[in-house]
């Protein structure tokens, strides 16, 4: 059955593999032309610009990023189609994604000191610079003219600018005591790209020219559209964070107190969190750098910022992410073995150190699978919201850890992270937990792909409604895998989608460094291919064997059987009481009984004594529950026994006594209402064997009365008090009379505060109803205590039957 699951999983792979490459170039806008020099490349370049204009860079700290003009990006976005954009890049518009390099010292933020930025497009050319001086430092007092002619001669022979197309729109100077600065702006004549125009932007500090910056500068409306796009972005974060944090907390709870029962295993879950920290330490060092370029807190050296970022980073948000997939995995794995083991067979022998099995393969297998199918799924997504509905991505995914040192190893560990620490908690957890409590698996799979959907995303979607939708897509599609195959196929399909996304992203771009660390990102993958042939070639399915099953294991098996015997016995119980109310002319009869735990102790039942007689019977043994439910049934069996070879109801009672008194535990009892109705003569004879009153209301008089006649208990004396106290009595039935027998369970109806409904309302709600049917009378008072009670939890088990003249 696992291989015809695979079976089906591969036209809709094919289909998705052909879907992500025929639409893969209008995903992203990647000029590939643009990135034709390596990182070490790029950063000769600046070194030799530097060495050009004699700026020692040994005795400064370096800091190489890669950056986006984002809202011209857009701006483009919304102006062009994407061949025209395309052109762009490679024109005008080379820098939209640029190196930037910083040459600083590692001093506190408070003393003056000097660095230098470059930014240099992807293919090496300097489109910006600023050589930062403190104010202290010595230079040249230039007049404004010279320092003028200075900057239009820098630009017609450095940067090779053809300063008739613009205009010179500001200028400034700043007198020093060392040193005069000047500032210069010049704006296109003739803006060539509709509303918006290039700016270039010159600074001299003393004789040098110490700032070059050519830019393009949107609308002001434009810009705050794509400002108001952020905000929203930047709310939908901050509400992510909130949600995380809830997470967490919903977690630690359930698992605490599951682990207080026993039913929480922490082994596996401490590997898990020893693993993802470990990932996340590496990651981390990997990554501080650029992480904390914009950080600035108070005094602090950059040094000194990198390694508070580094704490927090570690402490709060990866050990954060490993607590929450920790509790997670156990709280999920204890739900999962109730609910369906098997999701969990592949990844418990990975646990035990057999990953070599069919259960391992088979998972693997259909997690690339089912990744080829989500990278045809979400191409199609983007292709059709950027195509049709004015959506708009703003970069490669991979294309956010070009400039790391290692490519390939980042971009891995942050695709495994995500793989486990998302299909843990969205996938896990929350489908299984769902799926416990709504006994829905769509209705659970929906519910946590909406959760999902406001969590970050590994790529970036404009407006802020198509990524919302996109990633509930993905939630969706993550969960149905999820539950048709097992967690480690969610795992497996979210690693290759994002490494086999990145190495194909990689290999678009002209560097043969970066189509280097492509091959070795989709070389990673065929590994785990590799691992799989093996296990389908050894063909060892892994289960648990003996004593190496976990102690929590088998306490939540044996909990899972319990709950599976229990509703098994609640079916059979059920089964036992009528199934449907006897057809007798003149009277409407309805019953309904709704057990407080999954069987109870309540019973009633319809007996044929003779053609023109109906015994009618409604018992409640002491207690629920089990052993309630297993004395109603013998009950039951007694009852019928007697019920149909006599025609009084206090004989009956009197029998069934005397055999219930030998047969049941001495500290345990039944309550019985048994009543013979006659359809030809209309009348009613009836006996108490210790029950609630019947309630009687006539026809001509809208007042109940309580039929109280005398009795005990059955199964509490072995005859001679029984008989001694018991009472049979008959009463005629005339038209519109109404006789309602229960249980206890209706007037006890509690309500949060604890208070019961009470007969009061009960008897109320009975007079006020008295034109209804039988079973449109015992509708209304289910819906009145419904009310009554809010939700509170049943707490005894409520039979109703109501008989009602026509005639």
């Amino acid at each position: 059955m696992k291989y015809k699951k695979i079976l089906y999983l591969i036209p809709f792979a094919l289909l998705g593999i052909f879907i992500f490459f025929k639409f893969f170039p209008n995903m992203f806008l990647i000029h590939s032309s643009e990135y034709s020099l390596s990182r070490s490349e790029i950063m000769v370049k600046a070194e030799t610009f530097l060495e050009s204009i004699d700026f020692e860079t040994n005795r400064f700290n370096k800091l190489m990023t890669m950056r986006r003009d984002y809202p011209v990006i857009r701006y483009l976005q919304m102006r062009y189609d994407r061949d025209a954009i395309q052109e762009l890049y490679g024109g005008d518009f080379e820098y939209l994604n640029y190196w930037r390099l910083e040459y600083f010292l590692d001093l506190p933020r408070n003393i003056p000191q000097e660095s230098y930025i470059l930014s240099l497009t992807p293919a090496g050319r300097i489109f910006e610079f600023y050589h930062v001086l403190p104010d202290t430092a010595s230079g040249a007092h230039l007049d404004t003219e010279t320092a003028r002619a200075k900057s239009e001669l820098f630009l017609r022979d450095w940067i090779k600018i053809d300063l008739s197309e613009y205009i010179e729109v500001k200028s400034s100077s700043d007198i020093l005591k060392n040193r005069t600065d000047h500032f210069f702006t010049w704006e296109e004549r003739e803006p060539r790209y509709k509303e918006g125009k290039f700016i270039i932007d010159v600074s001299i500090k003393g004789d040098e020219i110490s700032g070059y910056h050519r830019f393009f500068e949107i609308p002001p409306p434009e810009l705050k559209k794509f400002q108001h796009t952020e905000s929203i972005s930047s709310i939908v974060s901050i509400l992510s964070f909130i949600l995380s944090f809830i997470i967490l907390i919903v977690i630690t709870g359930i698992f605490l107190k599951k682990y207080h029962v026993g039913e929480i295993g922490v082994k596996n879950g401490i590997i898990l969190l020893s693993f993802i920290v470990v990932l996340g330490i590496i990651e981390t060092f990997m990554n501080i750098e650029i992480w904390s370029d914009n950080v600035v807190i108070g005094s602090m050296s950059r040094s000194q910022v990198v390694l508070s970022m580094t704490f927090v980073f570690i402490v709060f948000v990866y050990l954060f992410q490993a607590l929450m997939s920790a509790t997670g995995w156990a709280v999920g794995e204890s739900y999962s073995r109730e609910l369906w083991p098997e999701k969990l067979s592949s990844i418990d022998g990975i646990f035990k150190g057999n990953m070599l099995t069919t259960n391992a393969a088979a998972s693997i297998t259909s997690g690339y699978l089912s990744a080829f199918i989500l990278l045809g799924l979400l191409t199609g997504i983007i292709y059709i919201s950027v195509t049709y509905f004015n959506g708009w991505t703003t970069s490669s995914y991979p294309l956010r850890f070009i400039d790391r040192p290692m490519i390939f190893l980042v971009i891995m560990i942050s695709g495994l992270l995500t793989g486990i620490i998302n299909n843990i908690v969205y996938r896990l957890f929350f489908i299984s937990i769902f799926k416990r409590l709504l006994k829905s698996s769509v209705i659970a799979i929906i519910i946590s792909a909406l959760i999902y959907m406001i969590q970050p995303q590994e790529l970036s979607l404009f407006p802020v409604s198509v990524n919302l939708f996109t990633s509930f897509i993905i939630g969706l599609f993550l969960g149905i895998i999820f539950v048709q195959y097992d967690i480690l196929t969610t795992i497996v399909t979210s690693f290759v989608f994002i490494n086999f996304l990145s190495g194909v992203s990689l290999l678009q771009l002209e560097s043969s460094y970066f189509k280097q660390h492509g091959y070795i990102l989709l070389g990673i993958l065929v590994l785990p291919l590799i691992v799989a042939a093996i296990g389908f070639v050894k063909n060892r399915v892994f289960t648990y064997q003996g004593d190496e099953v976990p102690a929590h294991v088998r306490r939540i098996s044996e909990r899972a059987r319990l709950i599976r015997e229990l509703e098994i016995a609640r079916r059979v119980q059920m089964s036992l009481l009528p199934k449907t109310e006897p057809t007798i002319p003149g009277f409407q009869i309805a019953g309904i009984c709704l057990p407080a735990q999954e069987v109870g102790g309540d019973y009633y039942d319809f007996v044929s004594v003779n053609q023109t007689k109906t015994g009618i019977v409604i018992g409640d043994v002491s207690g629920k529950g089990v052993p309630a439910a297993i004395y109603m049934t013998l009950t039951k069996g007694i009852m019928q026994s007697y019920a149909e070879e006599n025609t009084s109801p206090l004989k009956v009672l009197s029998k069934v006594n005397k055999l219930m008194y030998k047969s049941i535990e001495k500290d345990t009892f039944v309550s019985m209402f048994y009543a013979i109705l006659d359809h030809r003569n209309k009348t009613l004879t009836y006996a108490r064997a210790g029950h609630n009153p019947a309630i009687l209301l006539k026809g001509n008089n809208n007042s109940c009365q309580l039929l109280e006649s005398k009795g005990i208990g059955l199964g509490l004396e072995k005859g001679v008090i029984f008989d001694q106290t018991i009472r049979e009595e008959t009463l005629s039935l005339g038209k519109g009379d109404i006789l309602v027998l229960y249980t206890d369970g209706f007037t006890e109806a509690m309500n949060s505060s604890l208070v019961e409904y009470g007969e009061d309302k009960f008897l109320k709600i009975i007079e006020s109803n008295s034109n209804l049917s039988a079973s449109e009378l015992i509708d209304k008072i289910l819906h009145d205590i419904k009310r009554y009670v809010k939700g509170h939890p049943q707490h005894d088990d409520m039979t109703m039957v109501i008989i009602k003249a026509n005639e």
